[in-house]
């Protein structure tokens, strides 16, 4: 693991690379610039951001993270999962299920996210993709500030709606 406070943990190192980031960045982003930092860890180690979180493991190399996602492995899920999604979900979806009935309704689901299938959706998502361009465009010839992220919003939730229905 990185070097540890007795004290602090990783909340020094976790800070001191957060104050180099956008106010905005993602927090996974903290896992690669510890490795960038300490390019002498493994592919896997420690991170303590007590009391604002549990210890985590981070992985960080595909080959690692494939053992963890062995279909003959089912690992249960961090409880955090489960306490996120529980009140929209009250347990049952893919997110918060565990061992046998996960893997049951993952089976379920399989055939929506083959590669044959998704190709076959490639025309509607560019379809929906050429209606967000025109808008843009139109934006751009108007020449005022707008929030890009409504748009992408309603980008993805039209894409959802025609690949989903």
């Amino acid at each position: 693991m990185p070097p540890h406070n007795i004290v602090l943990g990783h909340l020094r190192i976790a800070a001191s690379i957060q104050s180099k980031l956008p106010a905005d960045a993602h927090g996974h982003y903290l896992a690669d610039q510890i490795r960038q930092l300490y390019p002498e860890l493994g592919p896997t180690f420690y991170l303590d951001l007590w009391p604002f979180s549990d210890p985590m493991l981070i992985v960080t190399d595909p080959d690692v993270i494939a053992q963890f996602c062995a279909p003959d492995r089912l690992l249960p899920k961090h409880p955090g999962v489960k306490t996120f999604m529980y009140p929209i979900t009250g347990g049952y979806d893919l997110n918060c299920l565990d061992g046998e009935t996960w893997r049951f309704w993952r089976k379920l689901f399989n055939p929506s996210f083959s590669v044959a299938h998704i190709t076959s959706l490639i025309p509607v998502i560019v379809d929906e993709v050429a209606v967000f361009r025109r808008d843009l465009i139109e934006r751009a010839h108007d020449g005022r500030m707008f929030a890009l992220e409504d748009h992408t919003l309603r980008l993805a939730i039209d894409v959802i709606g025609r690949v989903a229905l």
